[in-house]
């Protein structure tokens, strides 16, 4: 059997044994290597042309950073859950989840209060699409009858 804490239930965090002595202490501690702040960010402008078409992506983001995924201390049996957690969540139904069960706030082995661990941190990067156009220039031949300098016909997200 792995070793684990104490009072330790199915739906639990699971610890690892860092130093391999078959029991779960504080000697197995790590180093999260990650920071606190976005290693870059960055942004991404593309402009395509193809004929009478073009295209204009605007893009933007964070590289890899680690922040702890509590919304406050009151979560738990209080029922202050990210939609996610509450969805997939350990049950004795739902076995096969990387999401903890519920539990009672107060009395919590493996809070992040008692315990920190990894559980309790999401990686933030990404990177999302803030603008993309495509625009259709309509040919001088079709203006020239209407009698128009330029027009283009566009589309935007």
């Amino acid at each position: 059997m792995d070793p684990h804490w104490p009072g330790a239930k199915p739906g639990d965090v699971i610890f690892r044994d860092v130093n391999g002595d078959k029991e779960i202490t504080s000697d197995d501690r790590i180093l999260i290597d990650g920071t606190d702040a976005p290693e870059v960010t960055y942004g991404l402008s593309v402009d395509l042309n193809y004929k009478n078409w073009s295209l204009t992506l605007l893009a933007q983001g964070q590289g890899e950073y680690y922040r702890m995924n509590i919304a406050d201390g009151r979560r738990g049996e209080a029922g202050n859950y990210f939609q996610w957690s509450f969805d997939n969540r350990w049950t004795p139904t739902n076995t096969h989840t990387d999401v903890a069960r519920a539990y009672n706030r107060d009395d919590l082995y493996w809070s992040f209060d008692n315990h920190m661990s990894t559980y309790h941190l999401d990686n933030m990067a990404y990177c999302r699409l803030k603008n993309a156009v495509l625009t259709y220039t309509i040919p001088n031949s079709v203006l020239e009858i209407l009698d128009f300098k330029s027009a283009g016909i566009f589309c935007w997200k």
